[in-house]
């Protein structure tokens, strides 16, 4: 069972192996970090939402409208945004209960 503080922790290391944290620019690593934080748990807000777990919002066409909406408003941040969202949809994905990807 994946729970949030698995998905945070999926998607911190997929920002660190993806470099988004250079402490040379400690400003930007710490907008990736929050960017990644909330991105790693927000298919998961289903669950809030009223709609079926695991269904749209654990979907690849909804992150890509996701993803086009980030690069739309803030363009910067869509490397830690799909970063974070396409880790949790691929750690779903070893669950037993799987994700609808298409």
């Amino acid at each position: 069972v994946m729970t949030g503080k698995t998905h945070h922790a999926i998607g911190l290391l997929g920002g660190a192996a993806a470099g988004l944290y250079n402490i040379s620019n400690p400003s930007s690593a710490l907008i990736n970090l929050a960017i990644i934080s909330v991105s790693s748990t927000l298919p998961d807000i289903d669950l809030i939402i009223g709609v079926k777990h695991r269904t749209i919002t654990h979907s690849l066409p909804f992150l890509i409208i996701l993803t086009i909406l980030v690069k739309i408003f803030y363009p910067i941040g869509v490397l830690p945004f799909v970063i974070g969202y396409g880790l949790h949809l691929v750690a779903d994905s070893f669950t037993e209960s799987g994700v609808p990807l298409l």
